[in-house]
């Protein structure tokens, strides 16, 4: 984490085990969720940050591509990533536009009345599919 040169008292790491509630607060008392995973898993600390409207950068998970498309790891450095992490932490208009669009994804694409639309189509076309 040295090699990243973020300002004295500008990194915190969480290291102890809390309850999630209790992990959703300190998320949400930060200005950004800095990731540098490259696991392609589903996101559920991009997820963590969409909950608390806070921007989420880095990762490469589904919710990070989704939600923060403009701010997540996929195709990325990390040199990339800390430069986009610097900037939002030094501009709180960035930020609030990043967490709003990320809201706006996530209604479109990963919120119930998304996801049951898309769950209602797909039964809909292997229903067709069966009874053919």
């Amino acid at each position: 984490l040295d090699e990243l040169r973020f300002p004295k008292g500008k990194l915190r790491l969480i290291e102890k085990w809390k309850s999630y509630p209790d992990y959703l607060r300190d998320v949400a008392q930060h200005k950004i969720v800095l990731q540098l995973d490259r696991s392609h898993v589903p996101g559920q600390v991009a997820g963590d940050a969409l909950l608390c409207r806070v921007a989420c950068v880095g990762g490469d998970g589904a919710i990070e591509r989704i939600a923060f498309p403009k701010t997540c790891g996929e195709g990325r450095s990390n040199t990339e990533i800390v430069s986009m992490a610097l900037d939002l932490l030094k501009n709180a208009d960035l930020r609030a536009a990043i967490v709003a669009e990320s809201q706006k994804h996530a209604l479109e694409r990963l919120s119930f009345q998304a996801v049951r639309s898309q769950l209602g189509d797909f039964f809909a076309r292997l229903q067709r599919m069966t009874a053919s």
